[in-house]
């Protein structure tokens, strides 16, 4: 009975200890250490604690900010491609189409007034001299 009970207390101590350990470990530790690591290094860094140690919680949010790094950086590159391709493709559609052409099958749309006066000759929708003003005798 009395092992048992050196036991617990031995075990107990031990826990204690390897707590305090840690604790000074955690606060000597350089502040942007983690942050330089390779993955590898990170990694071996983090399976010498505990899972539920501040080491092994500070390795975890190094892991999703490394994550997250990526993520945008490949967010970032596909974003530029498709600009780039969305620039290309409508320089290509300018060129094949100039500004000011028409395309064959598009007729411009024209109120009905104006396309009458485009189907007569020229000289039809001139006015004649003499119309337009008429001269009322005695009018000032």
């Amino acid at each position: 009975m009395f092992r048992a009970m050196i036991s617990e207390g031995a075990q107990a101590s031990k826990k204690a200890a390897e707590d305090q350990r840690l604790k000074e470990e955690f606060e000597a530790m350089e502040k942007g250490l983690l942050g330089k690591m390779k993955d590898a290094d990170l990694a071996a860094w983090q399976a010498r604690y505990p899972r539920d140690s501040a080491q092994s919680l500070l390795a975890d949010q190094s892991w999703k900010i490394r994550l997250a790094r990526k993520s945008a950086l490949y967010s970032l590159g596909i974003g530029l491609l498709c600009a780039a391709l969305g620039l290309a493709g409508g320089y290509l559609l300018g060129r094949a189409n100039p500004a000011g052409t028409q395309i064959p099958h598009q007729e411009a749309k024209q109120p009905e007034d104006q396309r009458a006066s485009h189907d007569l000759p020229p000289q039809a929708t001139q006015p004649k001299p003499g119309m337009g003003k008429e001269v009322v005798k005695g009018a000032r």
